[in-house]
């Protein structure tokens, strides 16, 4: 059935235009205008052109057997076949692709240093939402359960207007400006870094010095090497233990 589609979308072509293959993709897979971006820059592999071959091998692994729209997505971030976690990094190429070609986000074009920014507070926001276990991995489960913004329905809202801070879940710029200079206003040397005394400084010194000790002993540690607090470790151990155990989505 896609052989067809493609055949009939691109004229039994071997082969296909990227920026025409990422519309075409995108509306075949039901997915948001950056999916097809994604992978057409993933199966161009640098070129200009998409293979019919490998736009076919690639919907067989790693498209068809998702029919869960969210559960596409899944699989097109992962952008492998039987991907069971998204990380951090899986975002960075849909990050790429939506500072690039977003009307939103396009005087952001010549300030490199706050594309980088936006970028890893939004994988931050996704990862806070939707990671519960915090290691810094976001199982098929988590990424579809209720009680947390949708990413698909997000990435849709993105496509549907121009104004990227009316998406409110996880892309808003005017999020990201927030939080970016609150951190700034925290971060006394400007290490990028906040200590327990940096922290001690939020909302006017409103945190006791107990309060700021207790989130640090909670939180957390960087997500790197996976590393968490004792209780987090065991908590995410327990659901790897489960996620392995049943198989499901």
């Amino acid at each position: 059935a896609r052989a067809r589609l493609w055949d009939d979308a691109f004229a039994r072509d071997d082969a296909a235009d990227a920026d025409a293959f990422a519309a075409f993709f995108s509306e075949a897979a039901g997915l948001p205008s950056v999916c097809g971006h994604l992978v057409a820059e993933r199966l161009a592999a640098g070129g200009a052109r998409v293979a019919r071959r490998s736009f076919l091998d690639f919907w067989r692994d790693v498209v068809a057997p998702e029919r869960d729209a969210r559960l596409r997505l899944f699989a097109v971030v992962a952008g492998a076949p039987g991907a069971t976690a998204l990380t951090e990094r899986d975002w960075a190429p849909v990050l790429d692709a939506l500072l690039a070609r977003h009307p939103g986000l396009r005087f952001l074009a010549d300030h490199g240093e706050f594309q980088t920014k936006y970028a890893a507070t939004v994988v931050a926001r996704l990862h806070y939402r939707l990671d519960l276990s915090r290691t810094g991995r976001i199982s098929r489960r988590e990424f579809v359960r209720t009680g947390a913004p949708c990413p698909l329905a997000a990435l849709r809202r993105l496509d549907a207007d121009p104004d990227v801070n009316k998406e409110l879940a996880y892309f808003s710029y005017e999020h990201f400006y927030v939080l970016y200079c609150r951190f700034w206003e925290l971060d006394s040397d400007h290490d990028a870094r906040l200590g327990r005394d940096d922290l001690l400084k939020y909302g006017g010194h409103r945190l006791s010095r107990a309060i700021v000790e207790r989130v640090f002993d909670a939180a957390p540690r960087p997500y790197g090497d996976g590393a968490c607090g004792d209780t987090l470790r065991r908590a995410a151990a327990r659901k790897q233990a489960r996620d392995d155990g049943d198989g499901a989505p």
